[in-house]
């Protein structure tokens, strides 16, 4: 009985762990590609219609796009620049449009950043907007370089050790105890006995 109530416990978590999977992706995915119009509104452009724009007015466009990451959910966080999916597509004409509006990078930026979060940045934020993340990045090398700091300290004072030489009394060693004088005795006594 123990192990049909076992199996069907190990079966109906084998069939649960998928489900609630499928249930954070497509929640992950709601909420990331939520619509690529949340950075529309706080640009004040439509990603539906590309206005017409100057080849710089391009050029800059497509810079800005590769320095964010497509949130679509379907690619392999791609840039928005070189990403082919319908969410990119909007994003790509809404940031020209913004550009041909005379809006600049940093405002572009800002407004993904203030719609999507951190994850929409293509690269590291710098220190300046961020410098908590700075640490997290420098942390690890400051805790390996310390790490090697503590094991070059011990070698040097395990060196210091070994080559101090070991103290020499100049005073004979103390006679032995009369005590154990006579229990040697007595042993080679009984030793001899036993011949």
């Amino acid at each position: 009985m123990k192990s049909l109530i076992s199996r069907r416990a190990v079966l109906f978590g084998a069939a649960a762990i998928p489900l609630g999977s499928v249930a954070f992706a497509e929640e992950e995915h709601s909420q990331l590609g939520a619509g690529p119009s949340l950075a529309f509104a706080a640009l004040g452009v439509d990603g539906r219609t590309p206005p017409s724009a100057t080849h710089d007015q391009i050029e800059l466009g497509k810079a800005i796009g590769r320095e964010l990451v497509c949130l679509c959910g379907d690619c392999p966080k791609r840039t928005i620049t070189d990403c082919d999916c319908g969410w990119a597509g909007q994003n790509q004409t809404a940031i020209l449009a913004a550009v041909a509006k005379g809006k600049t990078k940093e405002e572009i930026f800002r407004a993904y950043v203030a719609a999507y979060g951190d994850q929409v940045r293509a690269q590291i934020p710098p220190c300046s907007e961020n410098p908590l993340g700075c640490t997290a990045f420098i942390l690890p090398y400051v805790a390996g370089a310390l790490g090697l700091g503590a094991v070059f300290a011990v070698g040097l004072r395990l060196r210091r050790h070994e080559a101090a030489p070991a103290p020499t009394s100049a005073s004979p060693p103390p006679p032995a105890a009369p005590e154990e004088d006579e229990a040697a005795k007595q042993l080679r006594r009984e030793l001899e006995d036993l011949d």
